[in-house]
Parts: structure tokens; C-alpha cells; sequence
């Protein structure tokens, strides 16, 4: 599916329905409308895709299941595949997102294979109602793989199975491109942590992989932290043949446990100068609650707006 309207430099992004409290139920019980609106504004920006973060989160589903409890009584992934495919804007359908992924007192194996059991099922209810809107383009999975977190040659072979698997079940059951955005931590050099992900991606496990660039939250990255690893890592998935794409945050962390706050466009202006040369497109999470007109405001999606459609730097 070609966009028929411009592609801006952020040219993707994610949707969450829960990150923001204070949002959280305007998003939920929203008619239609809302995200006609939400569609059509993005699209206007210059965003031609849309990643849903979850669809199922702490058990509970964001569309109509037949097993999983519901989250509300209004479908929102109903209603913005629908506005997306009015609006020619592609879609990728997240799935389950385990919020107990980086505990490390769990038995990390059986979580990974009780992981793989409830995203076949997830994948069985929304390939069925979605497999065939025109917006449909890929598959989103919301484990992120990260040197940390898998310190231990235990966990990084359960990880590796499980990625594994889901990208053969999702290749089975839809042949839709497979997406993974993980982060990165500053424990590990730049070429060490690239020669990590040489060495943990030993079989088929994304087609595309957006990097959270990192900058604004809590792990101290700064935008010039972006381009030596962002050089190393452009080697590794060339040589797996996969996408690399640089996720933008748009956001910045004042404090654990306090509301995310809109970071200024001149960093994420810096951030995507930065991350461009390494990269085949760059998305952002996110726009809805960071750059949007509906919850922030027209200023903020107008200045917004008019920086994505400008021309890049040479």
C-alpha cells in the first residue's frame, strides 16, 4: 500500500491506549470519531504507519475477545484499523505485552513458553478480524530483547526460542513482516553491544527492528550517545538483512512514578539528524500523547507538523 499523501521524517508511530493515565479512558471510550480524527491529523504530519503498542495487556484485551477479559466495552482496535484503512495509513498489531519480562526471580524458560501459548491465541482472534483490512501490515512483538536482561545463557536461550518461534508462527499464519523495537542501556560499549546482537540473533526473529533511541528516560543517553552505536548496529542487521530503523522518544522522564512530559522539538530534531545517516526510516513513540492536537493542542501539532514536513538536512 502506497501512501498517497507526504512521508515526513517521523514517518511511523506507535499508539498506546495506556500511557497516560489522565488519557487513558479518553482514548478508550472514544467513538469513532476520535480516531478518524487521530488518523487523519497524523497522516496530515506526514506519519504513514501506526504500530498499536499492545493489544493485550496484564491479560486484559483492547479489542472484542472470546477468551480474555476486555479492558472496555468499546472496541478501539476496531475503530482505528478502520480509520486507518479511510486514511490509507498502515498498521502493525502489537500482542501481548508481559509486564513481569525483566523480572529476574521468574522462571524465565516457563514464562517464555506460557508467552509463545497466549500470543497463538491472540494472533487466532485478531488475524481473523483483521487479516483482511487493506490496513493490515505487519505484526508487532512486544518483547524487548536486551543484553541485560538476558545475562544469564538460560534466559538468552529461552529469548531466542521464543522469538524464534513467534516469527515461524507469524510467517505460518500471515506471512506479514515481523516487527521488534528493543532498547539499549549503557553497560556495554558501542561494539560490544552490537557484537551481543551479532551473536544473539542466530536464527529468524524480525524483519524490522526500531531501536528506542533512549533519550529522556532514565538510562542517561544523551543524542550524541546515537551515532557510535547507531554505526555498529547498522552493521549487524545489514548482514541479518534486517530493517534498522531508529525509534524516536518524544518524551522526557522527570521522575520515576511522575506523568511523561512532551520533550522540546529542538531535541527531537537533534535526535533524528542523529540517528538518519544509519537508518532506513525513523518512528517515534509516540505521537498521540507527545505531539498530537487531540491531547496536547494545536501549537504543539502544528510546530510539530510543520518541522516533519520539512526537508531534512544534506
Amino acid at each position: 500500500m502506497q501512501p498517497k499523501f507526504p512521508q515526513g521524517k517521523i514517518s511511523a508511530t506507535f499508539v498506546d491506549f495506556s500511557e497516560r493515565t489522565d488519557f487513558y479512558d479518553k482514548m478508550l471510550q472514544c467513538e469513532p470519531e476520535y480516531w478518524r480524527n487521530e488518523i487523519r491529523d497524523l497522516r496530515d504530519a506526514g506519519i504513514t504507519d501506526i504500530v498499536i503498542a499492545r493489544t493485550v495487556l496484564a491479560g486484559k484485551a483492547h479489542y472484542h475477545s472470546e477468551l480474555l477479559e476486555e479492558w472496555s466495552e468499546t472496541d478501539p482496535v476496531a475503530a482505528l484499523m478502520q480509520a486507518a484503512a479511510e486514511n490509507n495509513v498502515g498498521v502493525y498489531l502489537g500482542l501481548d505485552l508481559n509486564l513481569h519480562f525483566w523480572d529476574q526471580d521468574r522462571d524465565f524458560s516457563r514464562m517464555m513458553k506460557r508467552d509463545l501459548n497466549l500470543n497463538r491465541h491472540i494472533l487466532s482472534e485478531l488475524l481473523p478480524a483483521y487479516g483482511s483490512n487493506p490496513a493490515l501490515k505487519g505484526i508487532y512483538v512486544t518483547h524487548e530483547p536486551d543484553h541485560d536482561n538476558v545475562l544469564t545463557a538460560e534466559r538468552a536461550k529461552a529469548l531466542r526460542e521464543f522469538l524464534g518461534d513467534m516469527y515461524q508462527l507469524i510467517k505460518t499464519e500471515c506471512g506479514l513482516p515481523v516487527f521488534c523495537s528493543p532498547f539499549f542501556a549503557k553497560s556495554l560499549p558501542p561494539e560490544e553491544l552490537a557484537a551481543w546482537w551479532s551473536e544473539f540473533v542466530d536464527r529468524p526473529m524480525f524483519d524490522i527492528v526500531a531501536m528506542q533511541d533512549g533519550v529522556g528516560c532514565v538510562r542517561n543517553i544523551a543524542p550524541e550517545d546515537i551515532p557510535p552505536l547507531y554505526t555498529e548496529l547498522a552493521k549487524v542487521f545489514a548482514a541479518q538483512k534486517i530493517q534498522f530503523w531508529n525509534n524516536v522518544e518524544t518524551f522526557t522522564i522527570i521522575k520515576r512514578g511522575l506523568p511523561l512530559i512532551p520533550a522540546p522539538m529542538e531535541r527531537i530534531a537533534q535526535q533524528y539528524e542523529l540517528g538518519r545517516p544509519f537508518v532506513e526510516r525513523t518512528i517515534t513513540w509516540e505521537y498521540s500523547h507527545f505531539l498530537g492536537r487531540q491531547l496536547l493542542g494545536k501549537e504543539r501539532y502544528e510546530t510539530f507538523r510543520r518541522w516533519n514536513l520539512s526537508k531534512p538536512l544534506k
